[in-house]
């Protein structure tokens, strides 16, 4: 089993390929444990009905604003926005298809985006409650398929350079 800091790379090497910040790297790196946690609780408690599983976005954002207004510190706040964006964001589609607000192309926040990538394979190549792990070819193949219609397109093209780049 790889630690939370081998599944962080992933995430912030393609944050690299696409020039995001120092300070915008870190809030990359925290998404990834907090899907971890609401990905994996929401699924063992409420039984995979996707109904249910797709509110797991606005929870997030609802336990965030809590935060917020307990600390009432603007400078956290503002800090901790594209947090926000990632957590809400992270399930919508290039094409419009995803959830909660059904966004489509670049008016889903870079850092969602980013993060939409890298997620999906890394739940591809990990052993889920409800699937098998698959093999980093296949998860490889299903992300490209998926360019242009669940990804950014431009995106894909760094992540699969970046693989293609750690395997030769």
């Amino acid at each position: 089993m790889s630690s939370l800091n081998d599944q962080l790379v992933p995430y912030l090497k393609l944050a690299d390929a696409v020039i995001i910040t120092d300070k915008e790297h870190l809030i990359l790196a925290v998404n990834p444990a907090y899907e971890k946690i609401t990905g994996y609780s929401s699924t063992e408690i409420i039984g995979k009905k996707a109904g249910i599983l797709r509110t797991h976005t606005q929870i997030g954002v609802d336990i965030i604003d809590k935060i917020y207004a307990e600390l009432n510190d603007d400078l956290f706040n503002q800090e901790l926005a594209m947090g926000k964006n990632i957590i809400l964001y992270h399930h919508e589609k290039w094409d419009g298809t995803g959830y909660p607000q059904k966004l489509s192309g670049e008016s889903i926040p870079i850092e969602a985006r980013i993060v939409s990538v890298v997620d999906v394979f890394d739940a591809l190549t990990s052993i889920r409650p409800y699937k098998e792990k698959w093999s980093e070819q296949r998860a490889v193949a299903y992300i490209r398929e998926q360019r242009g219609r669940h990804f950014d397109p431009d995106l894909v093209d760094s992540f699969l350079a970046l693989i293609h780049n750690e395997s030769v």
